[in-house]
């Protein structure tokens, strides 16, 4: 019967992964596995007994495809009793020693590789975006609730007349003229209270000057969306 073998997981560096027995409590420093033999020995095999006086005969591989050690343990004299009646108890425990490890490296180098393609399919679908925001008329201005820049379009920088590179990290009132900065926060502050933009004798339009002081006639719209529980506010200005 197998219902009493205990196969378990390690890393490379002694932390336990998994384990087909209910707790394991022996820590590195204790275990035979990487006390005797690793890293000089790679694969090899150890008696250890339990609180109860029960005699195990473990044997342990690794793999050099990924960092991590297969350990299985079968009590000493079930493997006594099957080397007298079969003589095959060590290629057997081999042979389930490879299989777990084999299954264990597929599926984690599937996991690397799925990560991989996620990490590509995010990127590429950022530059596509990216790509929009870039290439739409009207400015695109995307701040968090304490108004800083987080995104900033090629049409917002030549509205506002300030390169991306400054705007984004800086504060939103810093694309507007100094005496102009209230006004904006105003706006801001009564979204976040009111979860809509003021609206104006004449629409949704404001009078304001540039950071270099030259007039402007906005209209604008503001919508917010939350990502990753961070609240941020996007600004469309025409």
């Amino acid at each position: 019967s197998m219902e009493s073998n205990v196969l378990t997981i390690y890393r490379y560096d002694g932390k336990l992964l998994a384990t087909s027995q209910g707790a394991v409590t022996q820590d590195k420093a204790s275990h035979p596995i990487f006390r005797d033999f690793l890293p000089n020995l790679e694969t090899g095999h150890f008696t250890v007994s339990n609180r109860e006086g029960r005699s195990w005969l473990a044997y342990f591989s690794t793999t050099s495809d990924f960092p991590v050690v297969v350990e299985v343990k079968l009590p000493q004299e079930q493997v006594a009793a099957r080397w007298r009646t079969e003589m095959i108890t060590p290629l057997l425990i081999m042979v389930a020693t490879l299989i777990a490890l084999f299954v264990f490296t597929r599926a984690a180098q599937w996991a690397v590789r799925q990560r991989a393609t996620m990490q590509e399919e995010s990127a590429s679908q950022a530059q596509r975006l990216r790509n929009i925001l870039d290439s739409a008329a009207d400015a695109i201005v995307t701040v968090d609730v304490s108004s800083i820049v987080h995104e900033y379009n090629r049409a917002a920088e030549q509205l506002f007349r300030i390169p991306a590179d400054q705007a984004i990290g800086s504060h939103a009132s810093a694309l507007l003229a100094p005496g102009e900065s209230a006004g904006y926060q105003g706006l801001v502050d009564y979204f976040l209270r009111t979860g809509s933009a003021p609206v104006f004798a004449d629409g949704q339009k404001i009078k304001t000057r540039r950071r270099d002081g030259t007039p402007m006639l906005l209209s604008y719209a503001i919508s917010e969306v939350t990502i990753k529980d961070e609240r941020l506010l996007t600004c469309i200005f025409r």
